[in-house]
């Protein structure tokens, strides 16, 4: 047999990846994957911040997760309040 190529653009694949997680929506696995897809790649940072407290309402415990959507909401979302919040 024959190994086949399949040539996807960088679109295409963020859609799938997209898509995958949203399935595995009560996955913090799923929702980390997404934040980076949101933050890195679609530059979408309401969505990527949605992702991250979904994963943190998965995992309230998950003292990482709460630490970098912190960092998040005051670098890139000038959310001071709110990341204070957090702590």
């Amino acid at each position: 047999a024959r190994n086949r190529v399949l040539l996807i653009d960088g679109e295409a694949i963020q859609d799938l990846l997209e898509k995958a997680c949203t399935v595995a929506t009560d996955s913090v696995v799923g929702q980390s994957a997404l934040i980076d897809l949101y933050r890195f790649y679609k530059e979408d940072p309401a969505k990527a911040e949605e992702a991250y407290k979904k994963a943190i309402a998965l995992d309230p415990s998950n003292h990482e997760m709460i630490a970098s959507l912190a960092a998040f909401q005051v670098e890139e979302l000038k959310k001071f309040d709110e990341a204070l919040a957090l702590y």
